[in-house]
């Protein structure tokens, strides 16, 4: 018995090495691909050990794609191979990826991992299917782009299979806290970026997602996104939880809350919002007044600050802090009250969008358009053709892709899991930490994903996938 402990210590041990050593790996190459631009020799060195690990070690694997996606979000997600000036989209995550399915796969047919297919996986295979048949269909049939096409089908097909992956390999409440590590230190670097955009008043990567109102992030959108979900897990951690975790967390939530407000993302803090009040209604009754003293708290904090700072501001008007005050106060509410302001020009391109492509839709309700179709704007200043996929709406995106059939297919899986999650009953803390943050982070999705191509977007739907694996694990019991 002795030496099967040891020999597991380490397995694992190894493991970690391994995850370790290709975020070195990757995250050196993306660095350098910043700073001298993208270097073939040394993209092929790291492509061979991402392959190569993750075969023998797929949860090092895991662990390692988790770190590099929270922190260089897109930038690793959607990294390209480069040759000639040519570019082939089979990108970073995809190596890895890649490698982590036939590791998985091996010991699948060897019999070392073992799944339970559960009534909603069986609806998730059945839109695997289906996104596949559309492909094929939409390229052969139906004028589809290919490469758009072949986008769709990659997004719904391919990195739905993290699902399945998160679910075989997070088996055991060990396997989740050193998965978590692993998220919480990438967490501390998104921290960094936080600092940054206040230091220097407007955040790294901002520029990508421009605003329709005046004022600058502190924070991109890829990162408010991850904070809102670890957030949530947070928020449930100290709700069901105790010890020094806690008060750590007690002291990170503020610092997120800052980075999520100043990314000036309007949907995220109405998700937020939504996600945090709809999941207090779940709670047991004993954990919600625990939850209300936790809200009440950070609400004094945030009212004594507040009026600190309007007395500092109107005390010293002439510094640069009543400058920065003003100025900060003049961007959120502007912010805010956009989202009545249907003149908005994000607002009002949605809205166009969402009609033409309802116009091109309602003749198609049954079977949808298929992939690489793209819509015509008119907006009189604005007129464009839109790629259906990026209408800003990942379940209008599905609905009017993949009509009525596979809209209800997608709904009956993720509906599924919500509802296997929720009938869960545990008094484990671990169990119920998990299921209630899961919970929240469903919610979350629910609402955001009415306003972005979340599910279109590699750097975003993972997250998802990984969470939903979580998700299934939860109501399995595995985690209490």
């Amino acid at each position: 018995m002795s030496i099967f402990k040891r020999h597991l210590s380490v397995k694992l041990d190894r493991e970690l090495v391994c995850s370790v050593g290709l975020i070195l790996l990757f995250g050196g190459w993306l660095l350098l691909n910043f700073w001298f631009g993208f270097n073939l020799f040394i993209y092929l060195i790291a492509a061979i050990f991402g392959l190569l690990i993750p075969i023998v070690y797929p949860r090092a694997g895991l662990y390692a794609l988790t770190w590099l996606m929270l922190v260089f979000a897109k930038f690793f997600t959607l990294q390209s191979l480069i040759i000639n000036q040519q570019e082939y989209k089979f990108y970073l995550v995809d190596i890895i990826f890649v490698a982590v399915l036939a590791g998985v796969f091996i010991r699948l047919l060897k019999g070392r991992l073992k799944i339970k297919l559960k009534w909603p996986d069986l609806f998730l295979l059945a839109f695997l299917s289906l996104t596949a048949i559309y492909f094929v269909l939409s390229v052969l049939s139906w004028s589809g782009v290919f490469a758009l096409s072949f986008s769709s089908f990659k997004n719904y097909a391919f990195y739905p299979l993290f699902y399945f992956v998160t679910y075989l390999l997070i088996s055991d409440k060990q396997k989740l806290k050193t998965w978590l590590s692993f998220v919480m230190s990438a967490t501390l670097v998104i921290i960094g970026f936080i600092v940054y955009g206040l230091v220097n008043g407007q955040g790294l990567w901002t520029e990508i997602t421009p605003l329709s109102t005046v004022g600058s992030r502190i924070l991109d959108f890829d990162h408010a996104f991850y904070l809102c979900l670890i957030s949530l897990f947070g928020l449930s951690y100290i709700i069901f939880k105790r010890g020094l975790a806690v008060r750590w967390l007690y002291m990170l939530l503020p610092i997120f809350f800052i980075g999520i407000v100043g990314s000036l993302m309007r949907h995220l803090w109405v998700a937020l919002v939504l996600a945090v009040i709809g999941v207090y209604f779940f709670l047991p009754k004993l954990k919600k007044s625990i939850f209300r003293q936790v809200v009440l708290s950070y609400t004094v904090i945030l009212v004594v600050l507040g009026l600190l700072a309007i007395f500092l501001a109107n005390t010293l008007p002439f510094s640069h802090f009543s400058g920065y005050y003003h100025n900060v106060v003049n961007q959120l509410s502007t912010r805010a009250e956009s989202l009545a302001d249907s003149n908005d020009s994000s607002i009002a391109w949605r809205g166009a969008v969402w009609q033409g492509v309802w116009e091109k839709y309602k003749d198609n309700l049954a079977g949808g358009l298929g992939f690489g179709q793209k819509v015509f704007i008119d907006m009189g200043d604005y007129q464009d053709y839109v790629e259906i996929r990026n209408i800003h709406n990942s379940f209008l995106a599905i609905f009017v892709q993949l009509g009525l059939a596979g809209f209800a297919i997608f709904c009956l899986f993720a509906l599924g899991v919500f509802g296997k999650l929720l009938k869960y009953k545990t008094s484990g803390e671990d169990g119920q930490t998990a299921k209630f943050a899961l919970l929240a982070i469903m919610i979350f999705c629910a609402v955001a994903f009415l306003f972005q191509p979340y599910l279109e977007a590699n750097f975003f739907n993972i997250s998802f996938w990984l969470s939903l694996g979580l998700a299934k694990r939860t109501y399995e019991g595995t985690f209490s």
